[in-house]
């Protein structure tokens, strides 16, 4: 005995001055369930919504009850193994459920389709990959693109409907009882309500403890880096700008962005307060309610005049050349373009630094990941802050070129999307690779108390050796 507790210690020793293991234990099965026990707690792992306002979840013993605020749709994900609720006494439904609520068995394991680009990274982050059998032609993941490759994941079309298991999608759709609503979480007003919709998207799959430690540890990055990033005191005018054109309904118009997520990732990456720019929206072009042309591009000028920096969204514009012609800085009469400080700074930005095939990344991996939107913005103002290698917004005033995705940038399929996040000095310790511990894939079965104490000592007794050693 004495000698088993002095192995113990060298142990407890040896251990204590090892890092600790970046390791999400998930206690949700990840298949079904054995001997279905009514008063038994099938999602110990749960999710509190602490930011995101447009979704929620109710949970009960054998299933949950996912709520889509703007969309209006109701999910109720009951365990695979237990009976569908409503169809077996010992499950009833709750009172005051829409009559077009729709049903899913969980987790989800196969037949996910993902026709929309934006739910892609939070898949990743899950580690669910497995799961999809679909993805957009718009992707740019090399994880998918490896699986794409290898015919194990198909490129979408809506004929595919009848193979998938669960589609992932933009809008609401309330007759078809496979569509879930995702699109929601781009409307989610600030850049972290966006964020915490892994949580949401991680109900499906029975990972609510990955979604919950991916979450936090993407919160804890982001408010260690705006609490330096706004004590700067040299703050720049960075204008995040956009043409956008709606044939027949409205008259096409150049913008200065006043998107909640914009405004807010400006601010906390130590820019100046925008407030001086009350008007946001220039015209520029034919009225279709008057059939009249518009013309307000000096006011544009006169605001741009005042930017440091430009962040153009505008699709279609790839290179200087290709800016200056869309604002009409191409051929100068009124205003010398040596006037405007973002091209003496040679500071305009686009949002397709990291793209590949059809897409670019901005509109796949931005939403999930604002610290590291964050990171890239501070880079851009206060380059002297920290070592950074920007992933999404690329210079085109200097040539800066892009950055293709390729299967061969993928480390392994199987694992969680590792991290492109940088650590913060305030916060000791950020892995780059989440590991995640799961349970059994089937049953809830793990094994005799007598079979899991022998082998935790085994493995106390080699990390004492390994110590000593």
């Amino acid at each position: 005995m004495k000698r088993a507790l002095v192995i113990l210690s060298l142990a407890v020793l040896c251990i204590a001055q090892i890092p600790s293991p970046s390791v999400v234990k998930v206690s949700n099965l990840q298949g079904c369930a054995n001997d279905f026990d009514p008063k038994l707690d099938y999602f110990p792992d749960k999710i509190q919504s602490d930011i995101a306002q447009h979704f929620e979840v109710e949970y009960f013993k054998s299933f949950k009850v996912v709520h889509n605020i703007v969309h209006s749709e109701t999910y109720v994900l009951y365990q695979c193994g237990t009976p569908k609720p409503g169809t077996d006494d010992r499950v009833p439904l709750p009172e005051a459920l829409p009559d077009d609520v729709k049903f899913f068995e969980i987790p989800l394991r196969s037949g996910v389709a993902l026709p929309d680009t934006t739910v892609i990274t939070f898949i990743e982050l899950l580690g669910v990959r497995n799961s999809v059998s679909f993805i957009s032609s718009y992707y740019t993941s090399p994880c998918f693109k490896k699986l794409v490759d290898a015919g194990q994941v198909k490129l979408w079309s809506p004929g595919d409907a009848a193979q998938s298991s669960a589609i992932f999608s933009w809008g609401n759709n309330p007759g078809d009882l496979k569509h879930i609503a995702a699109g929601s979480l781009t409307g989610d007003p600030g850049t972290l309500n966006r964020a915490e919709w892994i949580e949401y998207i991680s109900t499906f799959f029975n990972r609510e403890a990955v979604a919950s430690v991916v979450f936090s540890n993407t919160q804890s990055r982001y408010h260690c880096h705006s609490d330096t990033a706004r004590s700067f005191a040299n703050k720049p005018t960075l204008l995040w700008i956009g043409f956008s054109s709606f044939p027949f309904t409205r008259t096409p118009r150049f913008s200065i962005s006043s998107d909640p997520y914009v405004l807010e990732s400006l601010f906390d990456a130590g820019a100046k307060d925008l407030s001086q720019f009350t008007k946001r929206e220039f015209l520029f072009g034919i009225n279709p309610q008057t059939n009249q042309f518009e013309d307000e591009s000096a006011a544009l000028k006169e605001a741009l005049l005042k930017a440091d920096v430009i962040i153009d969204e505008t699709f279609g514009v790839s290179t200087l050349a290709q800016f200056l012609t869309r604002y009409g800085l191409d051929n100068e009469t009124d205003l010398d373009t040596s006037s405007f400080k973002f091209l003496q700074n040679r500071q305009v930005y686009t949002l397709d630094k990291y793209g590949g095939g059809d897409g670019i990344d901005w509109w796949e991996s931005a939403l999930p990941e604002p610290d590291v939107v964050l990171e890239d913005l501070i880079e851009i103002m206060h380059p002297n802050y920290q070592s950074h290698e920007r992933t999404w917004f690329r210079n085109i005033a200097i040539g800066e070129k892009q950055i293709i995705s390729d299967a061969s940038m993928c480390p392994n399929v199987n694992e969680l999307l590792p991290l492109r996040a940088d650590c913060c000095s305030g916060i000791s310790y950020c892995p780059a690779v989440l590991k995640v511990e799961l349970t059994p894939v089937d049953g809830i079965s793990i094994g005799s108390a007598t079979s899991v104490a022998s082998s935790l000592f085994a493995i106390m007794f080699a990390m004492a050796f390994i110590c000593l050693w």
